[in-house]
């Protein structure tokens, strides 16, 4: 494919606390309906301190791509 994996907000602003829930799986619905694999990786925390994500996609079938994509950016996150 001409691009390993897209990038997207994973939710509508930061994580909920856990009792109140997962929050909403607006930013998933679509992926999910298409069947293709996505990753939600933390990338920053939000005013109250609780994780804002970003939420990676990828094609139906790439999945192993999408995990070692997941695994560069993770590593790019911990030693900018």
């Amino acid at each position: 494919p001409e691009v390993d994996a897209w990038i997207a907000p994973s939710a509508i602003g930061e994580a909920p606390l856990a009792t109140a829930g997962t929050g909403d799986p607006l930013m998933s619905r679509m992926w999910t309906a298409l069947k293709g694999p996505s990753l939600c990786i933390p990338v920053s925390t939000g005013e109250q301190g609780l994780p804002l994500g970003a939420q990676l996609l990828a094609l139906p079938g790439d999945d192993d791509r999408l995990l070692q994509v997941g695994q560069w950016i993770e590593h790019m996150l911990e030693n900018p």
